[in-house]
């Protein structure tokens, strides 16, 4: 495997480099460049920059356990570990096959009693997916340089096992039809949602009773380094720049001049973020806490301590 770096960095200068993909975005019926993303915090657990032909051998030493991959070592990582909620009867027409689980980093389904092992992976500009089926011998790699392909790859699979497994053509289910309103409707969630967050961020701009030069300043947490609180457009901003994995917020003001609403943007949306201001006796604000893991529900606050004004 020599066209696979952990971040984009280490393509700059390979022989790799002019292979290296331009990353896109969809936003309001148009694809958009993004960029390249340095993420060494999520090192390990995604934003790996590859080939399909790289990809490919791995898949390849996954279906005859070859190499690094033994037979123990296969075991271990694709035993079902957790039973999925299955959302629809529509991926099968066999109700006696087991339900959808994780494993170890794969996902393990079953359709008209075939296995099929897989794991997809999607970031702002890009979309992957790989799988392969245990009894046929036979698996494949979707990489895609749009999160949009995160849709496409899932139809594409579907096609295939339906190829490898000769369902006939009037007994296929509609993958793609399926995948395309579900892309519809989750732009269109998207859009609605940009506009309601930005109508909230205006109603609140006149709760606040503080100033808000009251919250301005230079805040750190050792884990996710400094992040700045000050004033854009009349509402206070967080600028979450001095990280690989950077973010901006918008804060909208909920209750207690301590209680905020923060929208951590990025090219695709807004995701909602939980907002707390601490004070000191001088009434200053001292530390801002944030769900940062949004999994982690709305009491795991992560603080930051003010160091300086911004």
């Amino acid at each position: 495997m020599n066209s696979t770096f952990l971040q984009p960095s280490g393509v700059y200068g390979s022989k790799q480099e002019g292979l290296l993909s331009t990353p896109y975005y969809h936003r309001e019926g148009a694809y958009h460049e993004s960029h390249h993303q340095e993420t060494p915090e999520a090192q390990g657990a995604g934003s790996i920059q590859t080939s399909v032909n790289d990809f490919a051998k791995f898949i390849r030493a996954m279906i005859i356990q070859s190499g690094p991959i033994t037979k123990s070592i296969y075991d271990a990582i694709t035993t079902p570990r957790i039973t999925k909620s299955q959302r629809s009867k529509s991926s099968s027409n066999d109700s006696n096959d087991p339900p959808p689980a994780y494993a170890l980093g794969w996902d393990v389904t079953y359709y008209r009693g075939a296995q099929i092992i897989s794991h997809d992976g999607v970031i702002t500009g890009y979309g992957s997916r790989m799988f392969f089926l245990p009894g046929y011998k036979v698996g494949a790699v979707i990489l895609g340089n749009s999160d949009g392909a995160f849709d496409l790859a899932f139809v594409i699979q579907c096609y295939l096992v339906d190829e490898i497994l000769r369902v006939p053509k009037e007994q296929r289910f509609d993958f793609a039809n399926q995948r395309w309103k579900r892309f519809r409707a989750q732009e269109a969630r998207r859009e609605k949602n940009l506009k309601r967050n930005a109508a909230r961020r205006d109603q609140a701009k006149d709760t606040l009773e503080l100033p808000l030069q009251t919250y301005f300043g230079i805040y750190r947490n050792t884990g996710y380094k400094n992040v700045t609180v000050q004033e854009k457009d009349g509402m206070l901003f967080i600028d979450g720049s001095d990280r690989s994995m950077l973010f901006t917020m918008f804060l909208e003001h909920l209750s207690d001049n301590t209680v905020f609403r923060g929208y951590l943007a990025d090219e695709t949306g807004e995701d909602v973020v939980p907002i707390r201001f601490r004070f000191d006796s001088d009434g200053q604000a001292c530390a801002i806490g944030m769900v940062l893991e949004l999994a982690l529900g709305d009491d795991y606050f992560i603080w930051f301590e003010r160091l300086q004004e911004a």
